[in-house]
């Protein structure tokens, strides 16, 4: 949730004033990190370190991202071999947090990252989890993503293809450049949709499926998703989004037994949605 405060008095430090603008709605140990993760502003400039010297009249903007209700993934389709399910943002993609929602075996064929929505691929047996496998290591399965970057691309489309290598940092896994000799090679193509307050909606498709692949990419590129806590650090876009604005919208692909072609369509999450409205004007869904 975003929330805004006026600053009263001189004197107050950023966290000690925000633990008593929320009256104990939030622990300060979540205040002190939504500050460090760069989602407080004072004046429309980040402020990421929580003993910042208030004066009165400063205004704040801060997203809070409060602890996610578990939501179903909604089923999009499903034949006696496999499902595809619209994953909700929070929602990790590991067959045992999977079948809290479901009565029957699942067999994890592709993932997205817990903070990313949109659609996944579950089979319903082994084999038909092999026959999948399959399709994913022969790249026969379309995957699109939309997104919402941070600061305006010029260009109109390109390819990204640099290696990623993962390693520790702030007690989180991240993917970063890396020579070929150390990395594992990593290609996006991306196409940009529309322009918005400094910010880019954009389109992309991986070609090889790594970990927050396209995550590290827009980073890279120097236009990183927006409201993404762990590669963007510090945004040219005021805007803060109530979460990652990074959605797997599309699928298309050969169904393994009968060849028939299965087209799936996801509507992003409303926070994204919300974002797109605040950012891009006239934005549109991309449709093939």
């Amino acid at each position: 949730m975003s929330y805004k405060f006026t600053v009263e008095a001189n004197g107050l430090k950023l966290a000690s004033f925000l633990k008593n603008a929320f009256q104990d709605k939030f622990s300060a140990k979540l205040i002190k990190k939504t500050i460090e993760k760069g989602c407080c502003r004072v004046n429309k400039r980040v402020i990421d370190y929580s003993n910042h010297q208030l004066k009165k009249g400063d205004e704040i903007d801060i997203v809070i991202k409060e602890p996610l209700i578990a939501v179903a993934p909604e089923v999009l389709y499903e034949d006696p071999g496999f499902i595809i399910i619209f994953k909700p943002p929070g929602i990790v993609s590991e067959e045992k947090s999977l079948k809290n929602f479901f009565n029957h075996p699942l067999y994890l064929v592709h993932r997205l990252d817990k903070e990313t929505s949109g659609l996944l691929i579950v089979a319903k047996t082994p084999e038909m989890k092999g026959e999948l496998d399959r399709l994913f290591k022969n790249r026969l399965i379309l995957k699109r993503y939309i997104a919402l970057v941070d600061g305006h691309i010029l260009q109109n489309s390109g390819i990204i293809e640099v290696p990623l290598e993962e390693v520790k940092k702030d007690h989180h896994a991240i993917k970063v450049m890396a020579s070929k000799a150390s990395g594992v090679m990593a290609k996006t193509e991306w196409k940009k949709l529309g322009l918005g307050l400094q910010s880019t909606f954009m389109e992309f498709d991986i070609i090889t499926g790594k970990t927050h692949q396209i995550r590290a990419h827009a980073a890279h590129i120097g236009h990183a998703v927006l409201g993404d806590p762990i590669y963007l650090k510090k945004p040219s876009c005021t805007y803060l989004p109530e979460g990652l604005c990074l959605h797997a919208y599309y699928l298309k692909f050969s169904h393994p037994l009968t060849q028939k072609i299965i087209e799936i369509y996801a509507k992003p999450p409303v926070h994204f949605l919300k974002a797109l409205k605040h950012l891009v004007t006239n934005a549109k869904m991309p449709r093939y």
